[in-house]
């Protein structure tokens, strides 16, 4: 067998083929063998007929059977020859083959990128100081006082700001009905509404009927009415005060299982300092990538961008119909994201390799016992049966992947280990 190989960039790779009719022998010989077991001619039983009768009237199957064994095995030995580790299926183009001719062909594909790994230990990074300030947690007591604030019904006096309202509730542009509603509760908080909205509602008391105007902003989400001028009738017929209660031991044990409102306090310090531990380690990790990035250049396999672009894509498009975006809304989207989805596909596609190859110099490795822990506790977060959740990993080949994600967090553990930290 004759092999040539081609480097064209830095991961693609093109082998030409050329193998000799006595090299493919064996192959027509298993060929011919399994044609016979199953031949059927008159005059003969299945599985009888002269092994030369079969090569005259099942030649072209043979002929295509030769081919379709002989392309991948001796592809694999030549690829195994040159020591090559292909990333995806090789694409096999320019095929010459007649039976008892040689087969020559070309098989294009990507490996591994090359690329001089840069120093990557003693990486100055910052590091913020972790510190709960008190105001932070006076702002969670204020949301969990809004959380189980009561809204109490109120009479004898008129709307104010704050307030919440029943009412029958018609919106218009010109003569268009845009909206119309019956025995909707209203919230007049400020932040809850478009500018103007709620001042004009104020001094407003059971039984009236106000008429407002508004002028809608352009950045409003409600496209159909953005930028636009619209009336607004309200009919009022309930007004309820929001109460915010106490901060005291009982709002404490009403809370969660807190004694006092000292413990409270701490148990969300608690949950703050748990918080930032977490932020302070991503902007860490952070700094480690995006050094990582800028020392060590290099173009990546595009079939393995191609597909990390398309995953993103995927991500954003889900995120947009999560938020109810309209299929024409999600397309011009689409087209704005994919300059920023290649992008982030290379970044993370070099990051793949980056990190692999720190990994093997370190002898970075993750066990079965590994990925096992990590899916019991899976398991035991999604409440499902171990066994179960091991089985579907394993035949959707999600096995391997979580020992690469388990990997490269085995990665960033050593490499801000062996950081430089300077603390902030």
């Amino acid at each position: 067998m004759k092999r040539n190989l081609q480097k064209l960039d830095h991961c693609q790779r093109v082998l030409e083929i050329e193998v000799t009719p006595e090299e493919i022998s064996f192959i027509e010989k298993e060929v011919y063998q399994d044609l016979q077991r199953v031949a059927l001619l008159p005059g003969f039983r299945k599985g009888k007929v002269p092994l030369e009768m079969v090569k005259e009237f099942y030649q072209k199957e043979a002929e295509k059977e030769i081919l379709q064994r002989s392309i991948p095995e001796f592809l694999r030995k030549a690829i195994a020859s040159e020591d090559l580790i292909p990333l995806g299926a090789p694409k096999v183009y320019e095929i010459n083959w007649d039976l008892g001719k040689p087969l020559s062909f070309k098989a294009i594909f990507e490996v591994k990128p090359e690329f001089r790994l840069k120093p990557y230990q003693n990486i100055k990074i910052k590091k913020r100081n972790l510190e709960v300030k008190e105001e932070e947690v006076d702002k969670v007591l204020e949301s969990l006082r809004e959380k189980y604030a009561e809204l109490v019904s109120v009479g004898g006096r008129p709307l104010s700001k704050g307030d919440f309202v029943l009412c029958d509730y018609q919106s218009k542009e010109g003569e268009k009905i845009l909206e119309k509603r019956e025995n909707v509760w209203l919230s007049l908080e400020e932040k809850m509404n478009v500018q103007g909205f709620a001042e004009q509602l104020v001094g407003a008391v059971p039984g009236e009927t106000k008429k407002i105007s508004l002028k809608i902003p352009q950045e409003f989400s409600d496209k159909q009415i953005a930028g636009k001028e619209i009336e607004i009738e309200v009919k009022i017929k309930e007004i309820k005060e929001k109460r915010l209660p106490v901060l005291n031991d009982e709002f404490a044990k009403t809370v969660g299982n807190f004694k006092s409102i000292f413990e409270l306090r701490e148990g969300i310090k608690k949950d703050l300092f748990s918080l930032k531990e977490v932020q302070v380690k991503k902007e860490m990790e952070a700094q480690v990538l995006g050094y990582l990035l800028s020392t060590n250049r290099f173009n990546p396999p595009s079939s393995l961008v191609e597909k990390s672009k398309e995953n993103f894509v995927q991500r954003f498009r889900a995120e947009l119909n999560r938020r109810g975006l309209k299929e024409k809304e999600i397309k011009d989207a689409e087209e704005v994201i994919k300059q920023k989805a290649q992008e982030e596909a290379e970044k993370e596609v070099r990051l793949f390799f980056i990190l692999a190859e720190i990994a093997e110099r370190e002898n970075i490795q993750i066990s079965d016992e590994e990925v096992e822990d990590h899916l019991r506790k899976l398991s035991a977060e999604i409440k499902e049966d171990f066994a179960k959740v091991k089985a579907r990993f394993l035949k959707n080949n999600w096995w391997e992947e979580i020992r690469l994600e388990l990997r490269e967090e085995k990665v960033m553990e050593f490499l801000i280990k062996h950081a430089q930290t300077i603390e902030e």
